[in-house]
């Protein structure tokens, strides 16, 4: 049987409700029979995220226990090389042949990919899940994606989401402060952060 699979990629350090809602927006949009939650491992833009592997890695698995259509791939975590988008795909392909992988990127990702290692194989080879985070125009987002299309044959499937102010940067910068994360990310998110001290501040 094929599977339409969505990989939602991340460093999640920490996984907060920008990423959830992100997660519900792909599974309500009713295209994918299931949603791979993979955290980074030592991600090309991010290589300092290496130190909190585990700790990301757990914290993707509280999400799984919260949503039944989440399952957390390790694939890219337990790897000690740079995580290249079709490194991983190759992978999963080898592992999975008759199922469809498709990549999970937000509307700033199209202005980029380009820049991306093995861009030209990226996006001639993988399908996209286009989740619309905002900040940038809507035509022009469409724009880039004709080109894209037009230039490599790319494949682009939008999905639609609420706008989301919220990042891992700002939750931990929030806690380095002390102050609160409610509303940011789950109870059991903050359970964990607290339990094992991360980011260097005091109970959130």
């Amino acid at each position: 049987m094929n599977k339409q699979i969505v990989i939602a990629g991340g460093t999640f350090n920490p996984i907060h409700n920008g990423h959830i809602i992100a997660l519900q927006a792909l599974y309500d949009s009713g295209h994918f029979d299931e949603i791979w939650l993979m955290p980074s491992g030592t991600p090309p833009f991010k290589k300092d995220e290496k130190e909190s592997k585990q700790n990301r890695l757990e914290m993707c698995f509280l999400i799984q226990e919260l949503l039944d259509y989440v399952y957390v791939s390790d694939l890219e975590i337990l790897s000690d090389k740079v995580a290249y988008s079709y490194d991983t795909w190759k992978l999963l392909k080898q592992k999975h042949p008759d199922d469809t992988f498709y990549w999970m990127i937000g509307d700033d990702h199209v202005f980029q990919i380009e820049q991306w290692k093995y861009s030209n194989e990226l996006l001639k080879h993988i399908p996209f899940a286009l989740v619309n985070r905002g900040g940038f125009d809507p035509k022009d987002v469409e724009k880039q994606c004709a080109f894209l299309e037009e230039k490599y044959h790319a494949d682009f499937l939008s999905v639609s989401m609420p706008k989301i102010e919220i990042s891992s940067t700002m939750l931990r910068e929030r806690v380095e402060k002390g102050q609160s994360l409610i509303g940011y990310t789950p109870e059991c998110i903050i359970d964990y952060i607290n339990r094992h001290q991360l980011y260097g501040g005091i109970e959130c």
